[in-house]
């Protein structure tokens, strides 16, 4: 089966943040994934590129990501799907 590589997202390790595992961004889509320390698993819709530098810049990805993403882009809960960034 062919991959379509506008899906594809490189997942991103966040360290020393008490709140954020790791995160994945598709451009093309502008989609954000989230995977949280809790084990949540939530999917941002229209994330600018300009939002997700903001976040890796940051001195704390978890205040940033609270401040301009969390309550600003409509999310979907992806907990459903298996543990693919815990490995």
């Amino acid at each position: 089966m062919a991959r379509n590589s506008a899906l594809l997202c490189e997942v991103t390790k966040v360290e020393g943040s008490s709140q954020i595992k790791r995160y994945a961004y598709n451009p093309d889509l502008r989609i954000l994934i989230v995977g949280f320390m809790t084990g949540g698993l939530y999917l941002y819709k229209d994330v600018p590129f300009e939002k997700i530098e903001g976040m890796r810049d940051a001195e704390s990805v978890g205040s940033y990501f609270s401040r301009e993403i969390k309550d600003n882009h409509r999310c979907v809960n992806l907990n459903f799907i298996p543990d693919w960034y815990t490995t």
